[in-house]
Formats: C-alpha cells, structure tokens, sequence
C-alpha cells in the first residue's frame, strides 16, 4: 500500500492537505513527510516566464508572514509548467519558476536554511492543456510546508 499527497484547491482556502492510501499505482505527487501542509501561491506565469509580476508579491509576502509565525516550520516550493515545450526545457523553468518565490521569501526575510525549491516540469497537471485558460492554470507554484 502506498501514501499518496493530494493538492486541492478552492476560493477562499488557503491551505490544505491530504494524505491518501490506495492499492492502486496513481501517478501523483508523492511526499515522504508525514505531517505538512500545502499552500497555492495562486501565481500564474506568462508562457515561457519565471518571472514574477509585481501583482502576486502580497501572495508571497503572505506566505512568509506565515512562515515567521511558524518557525520551526520548512517549506518546499515547487514550480509546474504546462506541457508546452520539451521536457528539459519545461524541468529548467519549472525550477526557475521555484526559485523566483524562493528569492523572494529569502529577501522577505525567512532563512534560506528552512527552504528548499525544485521543478516538476509538465508532471501534475491540474487543468486540461487542451486550452489557454487550462495551460496558464498549470503554470503555477506551491509550497509544501514541513511540519
């Protein structure tokens, strides 16, 4: 049997987890820590870019004055893209996309030492890429906080 780590979203909800046993072999995001928490940045990317418009800066400032409320808490930020372009490519931006909340929270003041940040590319799709308004749903971050 194996655990599986389920990231659901909804307006107005700010964090939520979700730990899943099942005898099936679902492709999903697996994460090895027994207690956490996730948080959706709700940050979308142009096609292409990991860089972070001015407008979501208050969605990671939020998130940082979480982080300063929980100190002992550790977070993994983890970049998505949609399924435009190569693998490769797609697993450097992904990675870029992290590192750019990443920066930011380093600057907004929490310890590098309680980050970490990785892509995932194209894997875990939330939306359909079949459309536009799919794709950019895709291109998102979120963090898993380690409790």
């Amino acid at each position: 049997m194996k655990k599986f780590f389920i990231s659901l979203t909804a307006a107005g909800l700010l964090f939520a987890s979700n730990t899943v046993s099942t005898k099936t072999n679902l492709k999903t995001h697996h994460i090895s820590h027994k207690k956490y928490e996730t948080y959706n940045f709700n940050i979308s990317f142009k096609a292409g870019s990991s860089t972070l418009q001015k407008q979501y800066l208050p969605k990671i400032k939020a998130f940082a004055d979480y982080l300063k409320k929980h100190p002992k808490y550790k977070a993994v930020i983890i970049g998505f893209t949609d399924n435009k372009g190569s693998k490769k490519y797609n697993l450097k931006l992904s990675k870029n996309r992290a590192k750019a909340i990443y920066e930011e929270l380093i600057k907004l003041g929490i310890n590098k030492k309680r980050l970490s940040y990785k892509g995932e590319g194209g894997a875990h799709p939330i939306a359909s890429n079949k459309t536009a308004k799919g794709r950019m749903k895709n291109r998102r971050v979120i963090a898993v906080i380690i409790k």
